[in-house]
């Protein structure tokens, strides 16, 4: 499987670029200390207690609309602790017809519109302050396709990108910025692969914001990739894979984004960052940033379970079936795509043996974890395996037999579904009278195959051993003797 990687991380594509900007005031110096949790924060907004994504390079405080996200997501949405919906009251609803409206673009596609409201904040344990924020609802929502590893639309997406921070000393502290004083490369193991800088360094050091609002990196270091490259297929030589393997594993797409194969992130060399002077540098696994594309296909899901769960029919069937209403539409579109493939003749046997394997699989695999087995599930268990095999083995003839039928490749499938219902049930019956008389009379005939001919002088013809009288009584003197010897031990 293919995944994103370290495109967006490192400046080649422009992430999230956001059109709108503000004026900030000067920071006030006292500190608040707040537990952060995945990133969020909780806190109080006129009485109603959110969850914020806390975002370190950015100002102002924005709420997702109440009334719109449910009607976008479904009545209770906003119930999701990170959905962080603002409620506006009835004597002062939310209005975007009048006043002023602020529109801001993002580099993914998505446009939002966002009013300005004043109220009352509480952080932590302190005292009430009056605070002016915004609440937003959404033009164009993300779709998620960039998420999926698509890549931003028009030229943005294949140009290098390195942002200048501008350093003020009046505003600078409302941007956690920080001093990166050098870059270097380590191994998986933590071993220095790198004494200088990366290809392309041409500052001994830069200023840096740390963004927690974002997943990317950006560093000027135009040739990073490619030692991150080398780096990675370095290690996996020193792991014993192939060069046909390696040169597999990292691809480059014309829009300047790099793809690693998962069964490589084990082997993806450790970013070394040296803040400010500190003597000691900070690590920064590549695979952590990986491992978020994860949480992105999550929160992906989550989203579409949302608007899907709005349908009274799919949200029916997915109580029904103890299944998300994403799981269900998944099904759907596979069975439909099987039917199709089916009454089209195309790929008849991969699907009659996916049908037939996965949830006999899932069943073994639970019987296996168990301490104490049920022997009557495992002994039916054990019967479809060897109907399983035997239609599998048996298919080239079935196929010439029966493919006059109308329909005939719905056959196996539809028997594998039927012998799969009530806990393999039918397995016995079908076993019994079709796969055990035909394989009991297949066992019968093995000696013609296991026992060596013999040839006997008087008649000049290869008999088997056990026909010829002097080999049998060979064969029962030789067996009185094991029993004999057995009897006195």
């Amino acid at each position: 499987m293919w995944t994103p990687f370290a495109a967006m991380m490192f400046g080649v594509t422009l992430h999230i670029l956001c059109e709108a900007s503000g004026v900030v005031a000067d920071a006030s110096a006292k500190t608040v200390t707040m537990p952060v949790e995945e990133g969020f924060v909780t806190v109080n907004i006129d009485g109603q207690e959110v969850k914020l994504l806390l975002d370190t390079n950015a100002w102002g405080i924005k709420l997702a609309d109440g009334r719109w996200y449910e009607s976008e997501f479904g009545e209770g949405a906003c119930g999701d602790p990170w959905a962080g919906c603002y409620f506006c009251s009835k004597k002062s609803p939310c209005s975007f017809e009048n006043g002023e409206v602020t529109t801001s673009n993002f580099g993914d596609g998505s446009r939002i519109e966002s009013i300005e409201r004043n109220g009352s904040l509480v952080l932590g344990p302190g005292d009430p302050v009056n605070i002016t924020f915004k609440i937003f609802k959404a033009i164009k929502w993300v779709t998620g396709q960039l998420t999926l590893g698509d890549t931003i639309p028009k030229s943005k997406a294949s140009k290098w990108a390195f942002p200048v921070f501008t350093y003020h000393p009046r505003f600078h502290r409302i941007m956690t910025s920080v001093w990166v004083s050098s870059v270097k490369l380590f191994g998986p193991r933590g071993n220095l692969t790198t004494k200088e800088g990366p290809v392309g360094l041409r500052l001994s050091s830069f200023l840096a914001t740390m963004d927690t609002g974002a997943n990317d990196i950006y560093l000027p270091y135009p040739g990073l990739l490619e030692e991150i490259e080398k780096g990675l297929k370095r290690e996996m030589k020193k792991c014993g894979y192939g060069e046909q393997q390696i040169a597999g594993v990292w691809r480059k797409s014309k829009w300047g984004c790099d793809y690693v194969k998962k069964e490589a992130f084990e082997s993806l060399p450790v970013l070394g960052l040296r803040l400010d002077d500190a003597k000691r540098s900070m690590q920064d696994n590549l695979l952590d940033h990986l491992s978020k594309f994860e949480a992105q296909l999550e929160r992906l899901g989550q989203i579409c379970n949302q608007h899907l769960a709005r349908s009274d029919t799919l949200s029916a069937a997915a109580r029904r079936l103890q299944w998300t209403p994403v799981s269900v539409i998944l099904a759907a579109a596979g069975y439909i795509f099987a039917v199709i493939c089916l009454i089209s003749g195309e790929m008849v046997s991969p699907i009659s043996n996916v049908t037939g394997v996965v949830y006999p699989l899932y069943r073994t695999f639970m019987i296996l974890g168990q301490n104490q087995v049920d022997y009557a599930v495992a002994r039916k268990l054990l019967m479809y395996w060897a109907i399983f095999e035997f239609l599998l083995i048996g298919e080239p003839l079935f196929n010439t037999v029966y493919f006059w039928l109308p329909y005939h490749n719905f056959v196996r499938p539809l028997l594998e579904i039927y012998l799969c219902l009530d806990e393999f049930d039918a397995c016995g019956v079908v076993y019994d009278s079709c796969v055990k008389p035909v394989v009991s009379q297949a066992l019968e005939l093995k000696d013609l195959f296991v026992t060596p001919p013999v040839y006997v002088k008087d008649t000049g013809m290869l008999r088997k051993g056990e026909d010829v009288p002097e080999f049998r009584e060979k064969a029962q003197r030789m067996a009185a003797a094991e029993s004999s010897k057995a009897s006195k031990n």
